[in-house]
């Protein structure tokens, strides 16, 4: 995982599957399939790109000014 902040902050985490996550609205009684549905709710912007290893999927946050 690495965070980077510049005018806003990115989280990115990465593994070894080449397979991309599907965006899924998964029932009350799935008990998986919600990581990707909470990244899109709480994030400004999401992604995914492939790297030689695997995959990497990116969250922005906007950042708010400080006073």
């Amino acid at each position: 995982m690495r965070l980077i902040r510049h005018e806003v902050l990115t989280c990115e985490v990465s593994d070894t599957s080449h397979s991309h996550p599907r965006l899924r609205h998964p029932r009350a009684t799935d008990e998986n399939g919600r990581g990707i549905l909470l990244v899109k709710q709480l994030s400004h912007r999401w992604g995914t790109r492939c790297v030689p290893d695997g995959k990497l999927i990116w969250a922005e946050q906007q950042l708010t000014p400080t006073p």
